[in-house]
C-alpha cells in the first residue's frame, strides 16, 4: 500500500458512517482496556527506590506508550494489507477468519497462509493470557480472594478457555 496514504489516514481519517463498527473494533484492538489495567497492576508490583518515583513514572509511561503504538502499527499493517489486497476485487466480499488465509495465499503466495495462521494463534494466546493475568489481579486485589496462585491461574484461564472450547466443540464440527 501507499505509505503516504496510510500515514495520512492515521492522522486525518476519513470514513463513511457505515464503517463505525470497524472503527470501534480497531480502537478496541489497539487500546485493549484489560491490557492497560494489567500493565498498571504489573507496574505496581515493581520496587522503586525512594526518591526515584518521578523517573519510574516517566519510564512506565514510555513503556505503556510504546506498547500501544506497537499494537497500533501492527493493526494498521494488517488492515492496510487486507485493504490493498482485497478492497474492490471480485469475490472478496465474503472474506472472514475462515477463508482469509486462502485469500492471502492466493494474493501474496502460499507462505502468507502460514504467516496468517501463526499470527492468529499468537493473537489468541496473547489475548487469553492477558485476560487471565488481568483476572488474577482482579481476584487477588479487588475481590481480595485469598486463593493459592496455581488455583487462581486455573480459575482465570478456565473462564477464558471453557466458553471458547464449548463453542468450538458444539459448533465447530459442522463441515
Amino acid at each position: 500500500p501507499d505509505k503516504g496514504a496510510v500515514l495520512e489516514g492515521l492522522f486525518v481519517p476519513r470514513l463513511p458512517p457505515s464503517a463505525m463498527q470497524q472503527v470501534v473494533g480497531m480502537v478496541g484492538c489497539v487500546i485493549m482496556p484489560h491490557n492497560l489495567f494489567l500493565h498498571s497492576a504489573l507496574v505496581q508490583s515493581r520496587v522503586v527506590p525512594d526518591g526515584r518515583e518521578a523517573e519510574a513514572i516517566c519510564l512506565f509511561t514510555v513503556e505503556s506508550t510504546a506498547a500501544i503504538i506497537t499494537s497500533l502499527m501492527i493493526n494498521t499493517c494488517v488492515v492496510a494489507v487486507f485493504a490493498k489486497g482485497f478492497f474492490g476485487k471480485p469475490g472478496t466480499e465474503a472474506i472472514g477468519l475462515e477463508n482469509a488465509g486462502a485469500y492471502l495465499g492466493d494474493a501474496f503466495g502460499e507462505p502468507m497462509k502460514i504467516v496468517w495462521a501463526l499470527g492468529l494463534c499468537a493473537a489468541g494466546q496473547s489475548s487469553t493470557m492477558t485476560g487471565a493475568y488481568a483476572g488474577q489481579w482482579v481476584m487477588a486485589g479487588y475481590l481480595q480472594l485469598q486463593v493459592e496462585p496455581w488455583k487462581r491461574a486455573i480459575i482465570t484461564r478456565s473462564m477464558a478457555l471453557v466458553p471458547c472450547l464449548t463453542v468450538a466443540i458444539v459448533f465447530g464440527g459442522s463441515k
